[in-house]
């Protein structure tokens, strides 16, 4: 056994030891949260009723075997006959039906330690098929592989992990060994992995399609590999799609509650989305690993070194980060990290092997520009690592936010540092509960509130403000009045804490709206500390004297404020200057003759 397979060997050993450790730690200390028991619901529902209809399973409480709580909202879609169908995509609960029927919850969770174990290996040899450096490719594995979101769904009973792993393999496959190497067995495994990827979730689709561009690029002049390839793909989503419109009538699943029409996107919300996946404090993915800063200054020397694997193994990245947005801006949804961009993280292994490789330059003498290189990246991994130990040991920091944890170190809030990517919430007619003095009509379209002049007190409670998240918002509304006095208060706004504590305490006088009786515009401008927004909700309550009768609109907690982007700006323009920074020595290499650019597929093809 050579050298090569000895440490690949290694690193998988290494890597299954820890998980299975980490599978050991999830299962006596975590619940299972979000869509997970929905998925071990389907799985024990196939095991055991033979069927998909979770009607039974629900009503029954089968959950409880690995949920604690006496209910469990179901995530289903009825059919036309009653029956009750997982409201996500089914291939992982077919998966992960077979461990279950083994070991139930804890089957499982071992069944994906193996997984990710064959994922850190990947990992490792992708930063090895790119930089031929075995000691910068076992750096990227650590990295990568035990820190967050990885390290978090190696156990997490989500469909990300396979489709992870899914995705590297055959970038691998396809572009990093020749053409003529490549096996009959390897073409068809690669056509049923990814025919799998919209079984394990519809979203998958766009790297589906690209990866299909790739087989066609790179294998063009091989009918025996490329038939296969698209045979079997388009029979699985002919039959993807013939399933789920019998089991659906018609509709595709959907397991997030997010707007999913492009229409109902804002250019704010989709680049909101576009920065927010990574320097949101919650689920930004710089903020729960900063390694992959040191991934991201990779990428421009990896398009140096090689064009060809930069764009291959760049584009899913960037198609997945344009495409999350668009079909849902940006939101913070009950799931840990950036979950929807684990299936392309590990793809940035290879920009991060090259980084490594260039800033440590192992052969070279020991200099200062080596020696702050490495500090700079052993600080970046050991903050990724404690971040993921901080998650691991405590869920409340896996579902909020780390950064509380530095908040209750410092003793002072520091979430004013950070860009909170909320979104838009608002209180209206129809969804706020009022006295019942208040009247409502309709103007110009627009549902508003009428109060008498004499209805003094609470005009309306909001519910628990559970969208809110954590960020800067603006509490924007309109507002007229009838013949009020200058002096006299008319309006009063309070925005609580949980604790009860004021976050917003507004007093609108008769002197703060136009003498004309048009509706007056008000903004509110304030900052939503808190992470854990299910836990620890706002609520509004809006009260009037009764000096004076009143209009009042909507009010729109509206998260684009100029504080919310000068905040965006400053964290972008610092990543942007450590990126500019770490690669110097490229710009100051003297450049060769031009060349004609080349084309995407020349590109892919050279």
């Amino acid at each position: 056994m050579n050298k090569s397979y000895t440490t690949t060997i290694i690193v998988f050993l290494i890597s299954l030891v820890l998980f299975l450790a980490l599978a050991w730690w999830m299962t006596r200390t975590w619940l299972t949260l979000g869509d997970e028991p929905h998925y071990l619901l389907a799985a024990h529902s196939l095991i055991f009723d033979h069927d998909l209809d979770l009607a039974n399973n629900y009503a029954q409480g089968d959950y409880r075997a690995f949920f604690k709580g006496d209910t469990l909202d179901p995530h289903v879609k009825i059919t036309s006959d009653g029956k009750q169908i997982l409201n996500h995509d089914l291939g992982l609960a077919f998966i992960l039906a077979p461990a279950y029927a083994l070991g139930g919850r804890a089957a499982v969770e071992y069944f994906l330690t193996f997984l990710a174990a064959l994922l850190a290996v990947q990992i490792f040899l992708l930063a090895r098929d790119v930089t031929q450096n075995r000691f910068a490719s076992l750096l990227t594995w650590v990295a990568l592989a035990f820190t967050p979101p990885l390290v978090m769904y190696a156990t997490l009973i989500y469909p990300e992990l396979l489709g992870a792993l899914i995705l590297i393999w055959s970038a691998r496959t396809l572009f990093f060994k020749p053409a003529n190497a490549v096996s009959s067995w390897r073409v068809w495994a690669l056509a049923i992995c990814l025919a799998i990827l919209p079984w394990l979730s519809i979203r998958f689709l766009i790297v589906l399609v690209l990866f299909l561009a790739y087989v066609w690029i790179q294998w063009s002049n091989s009918a025996r590999r490329v038939l296969p390839v698209f045979a079997i793909t388009t029979l699985s989503l002919a039959a993807y799609f013939f399933v789920n419109s019998i089991l659906f009538a018609g509709h595709s699943p959907n397991g997030t509650t997010t707007a999913s029409a492009l229409g109902n996107q804002t250019i704010f919300s989709v680049a909101r989305g576009l920065v927010g996946w990574w320097i949101d404090p919650e689920r930004g993915t710089l903020i729960l690993s900063p390694i992959y800063l040191l991934a991201l200054a990779g990428i421009p020397r990896l398009l140096s070194n090689n064009i060809r694997q930069g764009i291959v193994l760049i584009l899913p990245l960037a198609l997945i980060n344009l495409a999350v947005p668009l079909l849902g801006g940006f939101w913070v949804p009950f799931e840990v990290g950036a979950r929807y961009f684990v299936i392309v993280l590990p793809l940035l292994a290879a920009p991060l092997a090259v980084a490594l490789q260039a800033g440590l330059n192992v052969s070279a003498r020991l200099g200062w520009r080596r020696i702050t290189f490495g500090a700079f990246a052993a600080i970046l991994f050991l903050f990724s690592i404690w971040h993921g130990l901080l998650m691991i040991q405590d869920a409340s920091y896996a579902y909020g936010s780390v950064l509380t944890a530095y908040n209750r170190a410092l003793g002072v809030d520091i979430s004013k540092l950070f860009a909170g990517m909320g979104h838009p919430v608002q209180l209206n007619p129809q969804n706020t509960p009022t006295d019942s003095s208040v009247t409502t009509e309709t103007i110009n379209g627009e549902a508003v509130w009428n109060i008498a002049p004499d209805a003094q007190g609470t005009l309306l409670q909001s519910d628990d403000l559970v969208e809110l998240t954590n960020g800067n918002y603006n509490l924007t509304f309109r507002a007229s009045t009838q013949g009020a006095s200058p002096a006299s208060p008319v309006l009063t706004l309070d925005l609580y804490s949980p604790e009860g504590l004021p976050i917003v305490d507004s007093t609108l006088n008769g002197s703060d709206f136009a003498e004309s009786h048009s509706p007056q515009s008000f903004v509110i401008n304030f900052d939503n500390p808190y992470f854990d927004r299910w836990s620890f909700p706002l609520t509004l309550q809006v009260t009037t004297t009764g000096n004076t009768a009143l209009t009042l609109s909507p009010l729109t907690f509206d998260p684009d404020t100029p504080t919310t982007w000068l905040r965006i700006g400053i964290w972008v323009l610092l990543i942007f200057v450590v990126i500019l920074i770490l690669n110097l020595d490229l710009i100051r290499q003297p450049r060769p003759s031009p060349n004609p650019t080349p084309s995407l597929a020349t590109a892919l093809r050279e």
